[in-house]
């Protein structure tokens, strides 16, 4: 990661008198492009620092609710567009790889604001793989959470694209240059390929990533998860170390985001579940109103689309 001068933002005005309650910076990468970073401060004493790895297809603002919940509860909140995705970040999703993913977690963790703050990652989707990986590689993590985490990802490729993975593995061009994945055209040979190539092709790379895990990773999982084996999330969460915990939504969607409901009640378990790895966090836990926070979610939704508007001068960063 390069250095640039430290973070300047401009708020553009806002028909709403609440103040917008985050610090966006833009992170470049040695390798290139850019990452798209904002942090949200706790409200009231911070207790940890959250990251919220995003899963595929999904921005920083989609990640809105997940970050006020948690925020309402004392921890301090990084969201990041990485490259390759949707949202802020540089690159096209058709080029999405799971190993960029994680290196750019790595890089947003390094540019971590206050280090001796206890770290906690949450995965969610196709972004629980990288979240076991990076607990399991990085002793700094006090804790992670997944929800409906993917646990086999070919398995979940399949499911979720409705084709075999099987002539991506082949010698020589067998299968079709792209396919769509939860509503977004990647390119299927690169994707499969990385995936092999960096330890996220098989159930079995993902159960000796959990072995290898030192601190509590708390998953949080649907029987009726259209995309997700609930055995196999069983099976995982059993190779967890002791602490650990898995939390069962009933009949629930892998699409948690088409219930507003079902939103809220996954938010709320997986920020007790954050809480439970602090000394006594659990009995803290606060409800958000829900009016304040459609009210702050506008006031992010105007803030964030200035940006992409072309405005980028509005936002500057520095990895420390």
């Amino acid at each position: 990661m390069g250095a640039l001068p430290s973070p300047t933002v401009s708020r553009p005005a806002a028909a709403s008198a609440r103040p917008f309650e985050g610090v966006a910076r833009r992170l470049p990468c040695a390798d290139g492009g850019e990452i798209f970073l904002l942090e949200t401060q706790a409200q009231g004493p911070r207790r940890a620092e959250v990251v919220l790895v995003p899963p595929f297809g999904r921005s920083v603002h989609d990640l809105f609710i997940f970050s006020y919940y948690l925020r309402a509860n004392g921890f301090q909140v990084v969201r990041f567009d990485p490259r390759n995705h949707v949202g802020l970040g540089s690159g096209d999703i058709e080029d999405f790889r799971l190993s960029q993913l994680e290196r750019d977690l790595e890089g947003v963790v390094a540019a971590r604001r206050d280090p001796c703050l206890p770290l906690i990652l949450l995965g969610t989707s196709l972004s629980a793989p990288v979240v076991i990986r990076f607990a399991a590689r990085h002793r700094e993590v006090a804790g992670a959470v997944t929800l409906v985490g993917v646990v086999d990802v070919p398995e979940t490729l399949e499911r979720a694209t409705g084709q075999s993975i099987r002539p991506y593995r082949e010698p020589g061009d067998h299968g079709a240059p792209y396919q769509t994945l939860f509503g977004y055209r990647v390119s299927a040979q690169g994707f499969v390929d990385d995936m092999d190539r960096h330890g996220y092709g098989s159930f079995t790379d993902s159960l000796a990533d959990a072995r290898a895990i030192e601190t509590p990773v708390h998953l949080v999982a649907s029987t009726n998860d259209e995309y997700v084996d609930f055995a196999k999330v069983r099976e995982l969460a059993s190779a967890l170390r002791d602490g650990s915990q898995l939390m069962v939504l009933e009949d629930a969607s892998h699409e948690l985001g088409r219930s507003l409901g079902a939103t809220r009640q996954a938010m709320a378990l997986v920020t007790k579940l954050c809480l439970s790895t602090l000394p006594g966090g659990e009995a803290c836990y606060v409800a958000p109103k829900l009016t304040e926070m459609i009210e702050a979610s506008s006031v992010e939704s105007r803030h964030l689309a200035a940006l992409s508007d072309g405005d980028t001068a509005q936002v500057t960063g520095a990895v420390p």
